[in-house]
């Protein structure tokens, strides 16, 4: 049997105000339906997902790059690890910037953490989006940090940039298969709310 991941006390506050939120959605006939995946398996399918996106960044980058990126050196190296950190951080950031504008309350109904089992930081929002709204909170760190660094790496020549940019692509393949699982949901219902799930990977969705 799988043992469950211990709670923090956040966590544990976080699910049972979800859990009284899907019991008043339900009562009022809604339907509950997690969309939901494992830690480790957004980890290993994050790299196959986000592959091609990181090939096509890498021939853009040979093509117009032409060879002109600067090259590497010892302080750039240590200058990597930091810069990647930091943008792990900025990442979860702009999902909690993006989904704030939607939801409710704001900044109010958002909240971050780590998952220290799996060194997994994550973001998380409290209040109810609609599908537009969720996907494009999920996708906008990878368009930014992703896709757009990467563009300006390549305009300007710097390897650093485009080799973190590529690493954000990667980072984000739990964003795209999340979102991904999100648009091949299909109701006849057209009363459809979204809410983030308190304690895992994904979101559920309530429909009646």
């Amino acid at each position: 049997m799988k043992k469950e991941r211990v709670l923090t006390e956040k966590e544990e506050q976080r699910k049972c105000a979800f859990e009284e939120k899907a019991e008043k959605l339900i009562s009022e006939g809604y339907t509950q339906k997690n969309l939901i995946i494992g830690v480790v398996q957004a980890n290993i399918l994050a790299i196959i997902i986000m592959l091609p996106f990181a090939i096509v960044l890498g021939y853009i980058g040979c093509l117009v790059g032409n060879g002109k990126y600067q090259e590497f050196n010892i302080i750039d190296i240590g200058l990597f690890f930091v810069l990647m950190i930091v943008l792990m951080v900025i990442h979860e950031l702009i999902h909690g910037i993006t989904w704030g504008l939607f939801a409710e309350n704001h900044w109010k109904d958002i909240e971050f953490g780590i998952i220290w089992k799996m060194l997994t930081p994550y973001c998380t929002c409290k209040s109810a989006l609609t599908k537009l709204q969720y996907i494009i909170g999920g996708l906008m760190p990878t368009l930014i940090l992703g896709f757009g660094l990467g563009l300006v790496a390549i305009i300007i020549g710097n390897m650093l940039l485009f080799l973190l940019a590529e690493l954000m692509i990667f980072g984000g393949g739990g964003d795209f298969l999340i979102a991904g699982k999100l648009l091949m949901f299909r109701t006849k219902y057209k009363d459809c709310i979204y809410m983030d799930h308190p304690t895992e990977c994904g979101l559920v969705a309530f429909y009646r």
